[in-house]
């Protein structure tokens, strides 16, 4: 390897010199072997971590499809039941501010403290019940799949 030439030219330029070579054959080799030595290792922690990947994705869409289960299960169990246990639901389950704000609202005892948390099981009709479950399916996943599953539960309960 030859020696770079810097004239006076270049140095009032303010071009600095090419910095000298020092790359040998022999620190490219420690650093072939180096490198080599470093692959296995390197292979396993990208392996994890795609499988981390694809594992959460996959608990991402189990954790939809049991919210969706569970929420199908229960319109389908009020709606075989029949009109009065789907009135006896809304009245019971359903969230009614008057429960919180009017003094004497007939009501169950407690139900405006469960009411917090099981009016999210309730649905109109097969239409809302349909564009809930795809909603979730659709933006859910991707959301439990960033939380967690136990995280994404207690979001379910909480909003």
């Amino acid at each position: 390897m030859g020696m770079v030439a810097v004239d006076d030219d270049d140095l009032a330029a303010g071009i600095p010199a090419a910095p000298p070579a020092t790359s040998t054959p022999r620190s490219a080799q420690r650093a072939s072997q180096r490198l080599r030595a470093a692959a296995p290792l390197l292979a396993v922690l990208l392996g994890r971590m795609f499988l981390a990947e694809r594992l959460s994705r996959a608990q991402g869409v189990a954790v939809g499809i049991a919210v969706i289960a569970v929420l199908v299960a229960v319109h389908l169990g009020l709606w075989l039941l029949g009109e009065d246990w789907e009135v006896w639901s809304l009245y019971a389950l359903s969230l009614i501010p008057a429960r919180f704000t009017v003094p004497g609202y007939p009501m169950l005892p407690g139900s405006q403290y469960w009411s917090l948390v099981t009016y999210m099981l309730l649905h109109g009709d097969w239409m809302h019940l349909l564009f809930n479950c795809l909603w979730l399916l659709i933006f859910g996943t991707p959301v439990a799949r960033y939380l967690g599953s136990t995280k994404f539960l207690l979001l379910c309960l909480v909003a």
